[in-house]
Parts: C-alpha cells; structure tokens; sequence
C-alpha cells in the first residue's frame, strides 16, 4: 500500500525534524488567518459565494465597466455615450485605490459575457460562455477579481436570465440558445406590463425571450450561473429585469444556490410586489425608499419628510426585509438625482439619510463628483476626465458616512426621533442621522431632539464639522444652517 506514488515515504521514515516542521506549518495556519486577515485573503478557499447575512456588512460601488477608466490614461470625456468608450477591467484595476479610499468594500460591474457590437452595457448577450473582448482578457478580469480580493473587495456581477440579444429572429447566433424554441413568440400586444403574464412573456425593448418553462433552458441558465460564479470566483450577483421572469424560475435558482447573495432589480416601487419575489430573492433594489427621498429632497409631486417614516413603516407591515435590499440614489437605469436639480445640499442630505439606512448601501460610479446625467445613456457618463479627484466636496462627503456606516452594527434598527414636514432624524444604535429638505442657503431654528439614543451628560461630535455638544435634559441641539446635514456619534 505504501507503493501509491513512487518516493512516498512510510510514516517510520519521517524524521522528528520533518514532523516539528509539519506541526509548527499546522500552528501557523491556524493563527495566521486571526492575526494577519488581509494577509490571508488570497489563499482562502473559495466557497460558492457570500450569504444574504455576510453582504450585509457591505457598501457596494456600481461599475458601469465600459465607463469607468480606460487601460491608458486619458482625460478626454467620452461624448458618443450610445457606443464603447473604452473603459477595462485593467483600468479599474488601476484604480482601486480610489475605490477603496472612498469606502467602498464591493464593487458592482457590469455583464461580462460576449454582446452584440455595440452593446458597450452588456446587457446584449450573445454568447454566454465567452467573455466580452472589449473589457479586457480573461486574464485581466481574473486579476481584477483577485486584487479586489486582496482588498477585501467583494465582486458583484450582472448577470441577465430574461432575454438576448436582437438577432433579427436568427437565433443561431446566440449560444447556448441557438434555436426558436427556446423563446416565447412575438406578443400581439406591445404595451400590457400591468399584466404579469405579459411581463413574464413578451419582449422588453424587442429583446428575444427566453422561455423558462422549457425545462432545458431552466437548466442551462442555472448551469451557466453555477459555473460564471465559481470559475470567476464570484461573491454575489445582480439579477437583471427579475419581474420579467417566472417565480418558479427564481424559486429553482434559490434552490440551487442557496447562500449566494444575489440583488435583483424588480423596478417597482409597490411594497407588496417586491416582497413576493424576496421569498426566493432576498436582495432587491430598494426602489420603494428610493422613488420617496428623491421626492422629498428635491420636493416634488408633494410629499414630505412624513413619507420617508410612512414607506419604512409600509416595509415593516408588509414583512418586506429592508436589511437584505439594496438602497441607491442613482444607478444607470434612473436619470441623476442631480438632474435639473442642482442643490448640492440637498443630495447630502439624501445621501446621509440613505447611507446609514438598514439596507446594503449602493453607490453608483460619479456620485461622487456630482455627475447630474438624464435618462439613458446621458447617466452613462465617462468618470476618467475627472481625474479620479479624490478631493471633491461629495467623494470627502461620501467618504465620512462610508467611515460611520462601518461603525454600526447590522443588528442595529432604524429608529424614527424626530420629524415636520421639512426634517427627518433617525437613530441607529449610538449613532444620530439628522437630515433636512429646506436645502442649501436655508436655515432652521434650533431644535432639541428629546427623544434620543444618549444620556445626559454625554458628548457627542458632529463628524462632519467635528464640532460638539453635551447632551442636555432638553436633549440633543441641532440647528439646521445652510441646509447641512448632520450626524452625530458619541465620543
């Protein structure tokens, strides 16, 4: 038995110095992975994925990877936004540091998979088993995912299970889904998407199809899944167009991906609906908050500061997870907060009020430098011509609520302190989020929030300002100037 592998030794031929050397190996793998984390990273063994429970920890960046830094450095803008502009995994590489000095722990980057010439956002494919070449080798994006690792940047990627590219009916160019029979046929009518049939099974944007009741196709996209998260090392995904898609397909993906996380994009703001799919899907865009604080901060179609507390209460009533959601301001299917809006101030405000929110916080690329693009592809803009400036008024804004965000322990909820129609302040753990839609060059009087996380006697900072106070038997003293917000942590 000992004649397996030629040269192997017998347990009697090891020596005492061999064995001291296997134990002392042992011990350091044991402690290195407590004492030195970072250290450890690359030589984890990957598992398929992080949990629901594990992402919540993270602050996700959205990567819109065609426009995010190209390979050689260039600070020309990109101005033909409906075509490639040329950003790579190779230039995100190269810029990892300001994702990382600006908070972010995750990054969000867009399809990888082959697309019909042109489709610089991926959402195109044609060929789901081969990358596309416009972003870079094979070899760039396993080099991206491997340095993000190092970091201890965890990598989301879009992955789209609703339809394919537009082929002109010729299906043969698309693999694996080269045959009509895996489609749904042409729908008579062009406009229905209040009937959920209709949105399950005709064409968004004439885009073919797919026919997940065909048992084959089923298996083929989650056989595809399967296999783009653990070759690439995947640790979450983004679900594209979710309520284009029967239930009992995302039931089936749940089943047999158990503990990936996966953020789906259910564009809806009704409570009820995206709580039906979060029973297979715990991860969705959190468009319910999103669509009421862009009313509220830019104050339109009149609600008020009362609506944010009405929407989170919904949530709760509803058993809808807010925890698992993931909450944005901006992403590339939605024009800018700051389009046709140009008060700074008033995205701050936004801005606190959602990072420290409960739900995964979303970042999408250009917030940061106060990017304002319309509808698509105008909110596609080309981040490179700034230079990476990591010294603007929103990237050192965004920086302190990243710093704070990490500060709160996931268990902690929500709590409503204080509120009119023009102020919102909620409490998260020891942590104290006061946020106004009076906007910049406005100012409040003074006002004592009784009922707060603290006790008298305690000092507190603002982190903004660094400026401090002493909590009071009146409670804690905000004073709204120049529309600022404010967040308040115990020192």
């Amino acid at each position: 038995m000992w004649k397996l592998r030629e040269g192997l030794q017998k347990p009697s031929e090891f020596t005492m110095a061999q064995i001291d050397v296997t134990m002392i190996s042992s011990i350091l793998l044991f402690i290195i992975p407590y004492v030195f984390p970072k250290l450890w990273l690359p030589f984890k063994q990957y598992r398929l994925g992080h949990s629901d429970e594990e992402w919540k920890d993270r602050i996700i960046y959205q990567i819109l990877t065609d426009r995010f830094a190209t390979s050689e450095e260039t600070s020309e803008p990109c101005t033909l936004l409906k075509q490639y502009c040329g950003g790579t995994y190779r230039g995100i590489i190269n810029h990892l540091d300001y994702i990382e000095n600006l908070g972010m722990n995750a990054i969000w980057i867009s399809p990888i998979v082959q697309n019909k010439e042109g489709s610089y956002h991926g959402y195109h494919a044609t060929n789901f088993y081969t990358l596309n070449p416009h972003f870079g080798s094979e070899e760039d994006l396993v080099e991206l995912i491997t340095e993000c690792h190092k970091r201890d940047i965890w990598v989301m990627v879009d992955l789209v299970f609703n339809h394919v590219a537009d082929m002109d009916e010729d299906f043969s160019h698309i693999i694996p889904f080269n045959k009509e029979e895996y489609y749904h046929p042409i729908c008579e009518s062009k406009d229905d998407w209040g009937n959920q049939t209709f949105c399950e099974d005709c064409r968004l944007s004439n885009l073919p199809d797919l026919k997940q009741e065909d048992s084959w196709v089923t298996n083929e996209l989650i056989n595809w899944a399967t296999w783009i998260i653990e070759k690439y090392k995947l640790d979450g995904i983004r679900v594209d167009t979710v309520k284009h898609v029967p239930m009992f397909f995302w039931k089936e993906l749940r089943q047999r991906m158990p503990n990936v996380y996966m953020l789906g994009e259910v564009f809806d703001d009704r409570i009820a609906y995206i709580r039906g799919y979060q029973e297979h899907m715990s991860g969705q865009l959190h468009y319910p908050l999103y669509f009421v604080v862009k009313d509220v901060f830019k104050k339109q179609n009149g609600r008020t500061c009362h609506d944010i507390e009405t929407v989170i209460n919904n949530c709760k009533e509803a058993g809808l997870d807010e925890t698992t959601l993931g909450g944005f301001l901006d992403n590339h299917d939605n024009a800018r907060f700051l389009h046709g809006f140009d008060d700074i101030i008033a995205y701050k405000n936004a801005l606190a009020l959602t990072l420290l929110h409960v739900h995964i916080p979303l970042v999408y690329y250009g917030a940061e430098q106060g990017f304002n693009g319309g509808d698509d592809p105008l909110n596609r803009e080309s981040l490179w011509n700034t230079k990476f400036n990591q010294n603007t008024e929103l990237y050192k804004f965004i920086r302190i609520l990243t710093d704070v965000r990490k500060t709160i322990a996931i268990k902690e909820e929500h709590i409503q302190r204080y509120k009119t129609d023009d102020v919102y302040i909620y409490s998260r753990g020891t942590v104290l989020v006061c946020t106004t839609r009076i906007g910049g060059g406005n100012s409040l009087d003074t006002l004592f929030v009784a009922y707060n996380p603290y006790k008298k006697g305690d000092k507190l900072k603002n982190v903004f300002t660094n400026e401090t106070q002493v909590v009071t038997d009146a409670g804690v003293k905000v004073t709204f100037s120049d529309g600022q917000p404010q967040v308040w942590v115990k020192v």
